[in-house]
């Protein structure tokens, strides 16, 4: 898998290190959070497709605002909603 991720990396890297970037704070945690809603939705429709309810945990990104961080909060889709509710989606390591 590595070999992949490198090259993607290698054949996106122009186009990404040209892109504007979001503004750390809101404009970023918003950025996070409709991605991982997006994450959460997808995996309720594939669970949905294939007849399951065994909702697994998903490393989804931290909603922390801050420009680098790659860390993650992990939990089921209804842990997520229920996080993303009260602001709470961070990483244990920010809190």
């Amino acid at each position: 898998m590595s070999h992949v991720v490198a090259a993607a990396a290698a054949a996106l890297s122009g186009a990404l290190d040209a892109a504007p970037r979001l503004t750390p704070g809101a404009d970023l945690r918003a950025q996070r959070r409709s991605e991982n809603r997006a994450a959460a939705s997808q995996l309720r429709s594939h669970l949905s497709a294939i007849g399951s309810d065994d909702a697994p945990r998903f490393p989804f990104a931290c909603e922390c605002g801050r420009s680098g961080c790659g860390l993650v909060w992990e939990g089921t889709w209804d842990e997520y909603d229920a996080a993303s509710e009260s602001e709470a989606v961070r990483a244990k390591e920010h809190a």
